[in-house]
C-alpha cells in the first residue's frame, strides 16, 4: 500500500532581496519520516517551512488541593 506524503514540495524557489537562494527544489516527506533542512555550516537556515513528527501529548499534572 503506497502512503500519501504529508508534505510535498514542487519547484520551490526562494529569494532574499533579489538574490536567489533556492531554485527548483522538489521533495516529499512521508508519514513517520523525520525531515530537516541544514545550511552549509550545519546550522538550520531560515527555511520556508519546517516539519517534525507529531509530539506526544504533554503529561497532565495533578494538583493537590
Amino acid at each position: 500500500m503506497a502512503s500519501t506524503p504529508v508534505i510535498e514540495v514542487t519547484d520551490l524557489r526562494k529569494s532574499y532581496g533579489g538574490r536567489l537562494a533556492v531554485d527548483g527544489v522538489f521533495f516529499t516527506v512521508e508519514e513517520g519520516e523525520i525531515f530537516g533542512i541544514l545550511g552549509p555550516n550545519s546550522a538550520r537556515p531560515a527555511a520556508p517551512c519546517t516539519t517534525s513528527p507529531p509530539s506526544p501529548s504533554p503529561p497532565t499534572a495533578s494538583r493537590k488541593p
